[in-house]
């Protein structure tokens, strides 16, 4: 059974408005002006279309009065000379093709806002991320690859997304007022007639996203393995072993079972979609043959047929898209969403002392484990490590890979704190001492060190040192040789 299958509806409905309402959110918090403008634009683009079918039946009415072709006309259509309604309805009509490349750009301005905003957010959150606990959380790890992926898009998406859902439910209101006019229960007919294409359409959309949610680590699979087939650094290992057929082989068995279950929800929409469109689609004929009644007895216009047979077929036309863009908010903002909220409101994975000690300016004993032990997702790494390194001392670890070497550098410089034991560093315990002040007296050279894409003179300052510090530290590491070499020296860029 799928997660889908076993969560409930109300759960479900209310896990669809709490992302509805997170993006709302978001969006309003990026650029609160912008928005407003946008909604502005939008609402009018919505009442626009109702106002049409107004004008078409006032043009309707006026021309069978000026014709005598009909019993009677609506009282609107006096008012003014058929000229006169033709130039209005071109007017709106004109005003809606000026409105919609200002509300666009309005649109993409704002999308914009909103990107930056996501990304600046991402940026500060992993700023208060001081270890490494969180990069090797697999289940945190499928939050922050959604969030980086789609952060250069999911600001412009998010906003398209509310603009048309408002645009569409807005535009939707104005239609049932419309056919209030016709008989109160027009509307109601309608919307009860439109209700289980919605939640079909809904219903669909969110086993699609349920199922794309849950094929994070299945995707990065296969992102691996097609990696590895086009990537530079394995070439050599790929080609010299022949394992291109092995890596192709394991990506169409895992892009098979991932494609599979998605077919098999998309072969339900196109069994019951239709059906669903066509209680609609009769919903409205009846409101047509109402109105044909209605204008044989004399009680409606021909300009009414207009009104009221447009705004049916207009609303059963929003409610199919409105249908979709309710499934679509699982799809569009379903899973970088609440990615994102997870992310942003992760706290920090290391605890910092309300007032830490300040680190002695030069260490009298030394640094000492009692009783340590560290497990990395439940995978024990040391076990009861005692150790003592004294001040000044020279210390060399030997052992197999995967023997813990590296974990004991990462818990002196508290990228872990132990998960028993303690560590001290002159009798005190290293958590009690102010982070940045233990890292910036500490250097580290990993197996896997990073080599920035910047300047050779960025590498080895990075922001903290002026030119003449760089040089001189060059100088002692031996690297002048290396920037001689190099096309522009130490202003060369070590990246491809």
């Amino acid at each position: 059974m799928s997660h889908y299958e076993e969560t409930s509806f109300r759960t479900r409905l209310g896990h669809t408005l709490r992302t509805a309402g997170l993006a709302v959110r978001l969006t309003w918090r990026s650029s609160p002006g912008l928005v407003l403008g946008v909604l502005a634009l939008v609402v009018v683009q919505a009442l626009l279309s109702p106002g049409e079918l107004a004008l078409a039946k006032a043009v309707i009415d006026r021309i069978a009065l000026d014709l005598h072709a009909g019993t009677r006309a609506g009282e609107m259509a006096r008012l003014l000379p058929l000229p006169v309604w033709i130039g209005l309805t071109a007017l709106v009509i004109a005003l809606g093709q000026l409105i919609q490349p200002a509300s666009e750009t309005l649109q993409s301005i704002a999308g914009d806002r909103l990107t930056g905003y996501f990304e600046e957010e991402i940026v500060r959150a992993a700023n208060r991320w001081r270890g490494l606990a969180r990069f090797e959380d697999p289940s945190f790890a499928n939050d922050l690859r959604i969030v980086r992926e789609e952060s250069s898009r999911a600001g412009l998406d998010t906003m398209i997304y509310l603009v048309q859902m408002t645009l569409t439910v807005v535009a939707s209101l104005g239609y049932l007022a419309v056919l209030w006019g016709l008989h109160p229960l027009a509307p109601v007919a309608l919307v009860l007639a439109n209700l289980p294409q919605l939640a079909l359409e809904w219903d669909y959309s969110e086993r699609t996203a349920d199922h794309l949610h849950f094929q994070t680590e299945r995707s990065r699979r296969l992102e691996y393995y097609s990696e590895v087939m086009i990537a530079p650094e394995p070439a050599k290992d790929v080609r010299l072993y022949r394992l291109g057929p092995f890596f192709d082989r394991r990506y169409a068995e895992v892009f098979a079972e991932t494609i599979r279950n998605l077919d098999r929800i998309r072969g339900r929409l196109i069994a019951t979609v239709p059906p669903a469109r066509l209680l609609g689609g009769l919903a409205a004929a009846g409101v047509y043959v109402y109105s044909v009644l209605g204008i044989a007895s004399g009680r409606l216009t021909l300009g009414d047929l207009a009104l009221y047979g447009g705004a049916a077929t207009m609303l059963v036309g929003a409610a199919q898209t409105l249908g979709l863009q309710i499934g679509l908010v699982p799809l569009v903002a379903g899973t970088y969403l609440p990615a994102l909220e997870r992310v942003l409101s992760s706290p920090a994975d290391l605890p910092v002392p309300e007032h830490p000690r300040p680190l002695p300016h030069r260490i009298r004993y030394g640094i000492s484990f009692e009783h340590v032990s560290f497990s990395y997702q439940e995978q024990p790494v040391l076990r009861d490590l005692s150790l003592s390194i004294s001040a000044g001392e020279c210390l060399a670890l030997v052992g197999h890979n995967g023997s813990g070497k590296s974990t004991i550098a990462k818990l002196i410089t508290r990228m872990y704190d132990p998960t028993e034991g303690e560590m001290l560093l002159d009798g005190a315990p290293i958590p009690c001492y102010d982070l940045d002040s233990l890292r910036s007296r500490t250097s580290t050279l990993y197996q896997d060190f990073a080599r920035f894409a910047l300047t050779l003179s960025d590498n080895i300052g990075l922001g903290r040192a002026g030119e003449e510090e760089v040089r001189r530290a060059a100088g002692l590491a031996g690297v002048e040789e290396v920037a001689d070499r190099l096309p522009c020296g130490y202003e060369t860029e070590l990246t491809r």
